[in-house]
């Protein structure tokens, strides 16, 4: 109810500045900035004047200035795509792989989403089955030993706080096998064909030109010798010079 109020505090707030009091916050923007960080900013990122340029996006983050943004309001998620040059064509960065360029191209994917919270567990046990006991021996001299129920014990989890979060990624274009993969934190997934994704518009527009493109930053790959694959590569693709003998 708090917040509520302050939703309409607000909106009144912000058009009383023009002395006309259209309505309170469309539900929609509600909706879209109630969990935001940055309420406010938030809030003025939707009912901005037209003529004026968003500096936050709808989480309340600083707009990634230069960046392609496609906002999936509905995910509460931004992805920010570094693909474009000023006369918006589609560029890339040619990646170094074991020791070469030649194959592989690049370009950096940076993920913001509202992180809802999740409370945490404690840790817990419980016996399962019955105790056992081995009795040995006769009379007095009989000796029994009682083994314990087995224990299962179930581990905790750590509550993970609410809030905006953010991650960069590589995407990663072969140029050879015309597939592509994501790595982020040292992780990669499966390699996926560039059919019908952005990818295979930016493969297109840069495997043929692969010595023309600035180097990148992505730099966990580029230990290692090359394979057939990588050699054909270098020697077969548009662009790219004889390959060295090793």
């Amino acid at each position: 109810m708090k917040r509520l109020l302050l939703l309409t505090a607000f909106a009144l707030t912000v058009s009383g500045c023009s002395n006309k009091i259209d309505s309170v916050i469309a539900p929609e923007v509600q909706k879209a900035c109630l969990k935001a960080v940055d309420f406010e900013g938030c809030v003025r990122a939707f009912t901005k004047p037209k003529e004026e340029k968003a500096t936050l996006d709808f989480l309340g983050k600083p707009i990634l200035e230069g960046w392609h943004m496609n906002e999936v309001k509905e995910d509460n998620a931004i992805w920010y795509h570094d693909i474009y040059n000023d006369d918006q064509e589609f560029i890339a960065e040619k990646i170094k792989v074991r020791g070469e360029y030649g194959r592989y191209i690049g370009y950096t994917v940076v993920k913001r989403w509202l992180q809802e919270p999740q409370a945490g567990r404690p840790g817990s046990s419980t016996q399962f089955g019955y105790p056992t006991t081995n009795c040995y021996g006769t009379g007095v001299g009989m000796n029994c030993t009682t083994i314990p129920a087995p224990t299962l014990n179930i581990p905790g989890k750590a509550a993970i706080p609410g809030g905006v979060r953010q991650v960069s990624s590589e995407t990663i274009i072969d140029c050879l096998d015309r597939k592509w993969t994501i790595a982020e934190n040292k992780r990669r997934m499966g390699w996926v064909s560039l059919d019908d994704y952005l990818s295979e518009d930016i493969a297109d527009a840069n495997c043929h030109r692969i010595n023309e493109l600035k180097p990148s930053h992505f730099k966990e790959w580029e230990k290692g010798r090359l394979n057939k694959k990588d050699k054909l590569a270098i020697q077969t693709l548009p662009g790219n010079r004889t390959i060295k003998k090793r």
